[in-house]
C-alpha cells in the first residue's frame, strides 16, 4: 500500500512537472515565432530595396513592419488563451483518471468485505466504510496525505443498491490550476471555476 502511494505520488509529481514546463514553454515559444517573423520580414524589405531604389520603398517597409506586429498582437493572446486552456483540461483529466483509479480501489476493497456470514449478508460496518473512504481519498485505509488536492473521505458515498449490489460515488471539488475565480466588470462580484468531479462505480458483495 506504501508502494502505491509513493507511486501515485510520482506520478504527480511527474505530471506537475510537465505542465509547468509546458506553461513556461509556450510563452517563449509564442515570442520566438513572432520574433522570426519579424526578422524574416525585415530580410525581405532588405532584400526589395537592394533590387529597388525608387521612392516609396522606406514607406513600404515600414507598412510591412506594421502589418507583421499588428499580427503579432492579435495573434498572441489567442494562441496563449488555446495554450492555457489546454493546460487547464489536461489537468483536469488527469485528476478525473486518478479519481477513478483510487475509486476502483476503494469499491474492490468494499465488494471483498462487504458480505458476512454463511448467508453472505450485505451489511458493511461503520469501520468498514471509513476504511473505504480513507482507500479512495488518500489511498490508505488510514488517514494520511490526500492524493488529490482537498480530497477527503467526507467526499465518499456508499449506497446499497438491493440483490447484494452497492454503489460507490466519489464526489471532487475540482481546483483549477491556473485560473482562480473571474471577477465581473459589470457588477460586483465573481465567477468561480470551480466545478465538481464525480465518479461511481456499482459493485456486488462477494
Amino acid at each position: 500500500m506504501k508502494k502505491h502511494t509513493h507511486n501515485s505520488s510520482l506520478k504527480k509529481k511527474q505530471r506537475g512537472i510537465a505542465m509547468v514546463e509546458f506553461i513556461i514553454a509556450a510563452p517563449v515559444m509564442l515570442f520566438l515565432a513572432g520574433y522570426c517573423r519579424l526578422m524574416m520580414m525585415k530580410k525581405h524589405t532588405h532584400n526589395l530595396s537592394l533590387k529597388n531604389k525608387q521612392h516609396g520603398i522606406s514607406s513600404l517597409k515600414n507598412r510591412q513592419h506594421g502589418i507583421a506586429m499588428v499580427e503579432f498582437i492579435i495573434a498572441a493572446p489567442v494562441v496563449l488563451f488555446l495554450a492555457l486552456a489546454v493546460t487547464e483540461i489536461g489537468h483536469a483529466l488527469l485528476q478525473y483518471n486518478s479519481l477513478t483509479q483510487s475509486l476502483r480501489d476503494g469499491a474492490r476493497q468494499l465488494a471483498n468485505t462487504a458480505a458476512k456470514g454463511s448467508t453472505r449478508t450485505v451489511d458493511p460496518s461503520a469501520a468498514e466504510l471509513t476504511e473505504v473512504g480513507n482507500l479512495i481519498a488518500y489511498g490508505t485505509k488510514v488517514a494520511g496525505t490526500p492524493l488529490l488536492p482537498g480530497l477527503s473521505a467526507g467526499n465518499v458515498t456508499v449506497s446499497p443498491l438491493g440483490d447484494r449490489m452497492l454503489s460507490v460515488r466519489v464526489d471532487y471539488p475540482y481546483q483549477p490550476l491556473l485560473v482562480g475565480d473571474i471577477p465581473m466588470f459589470f457588477q460586483a462580484g465573481s465567477v468561480s471555476t470551480t466545478f465538481t468531479l464525480s465518479a461511481e462505480m456499482v459493485v456486488r458483495a462477494l
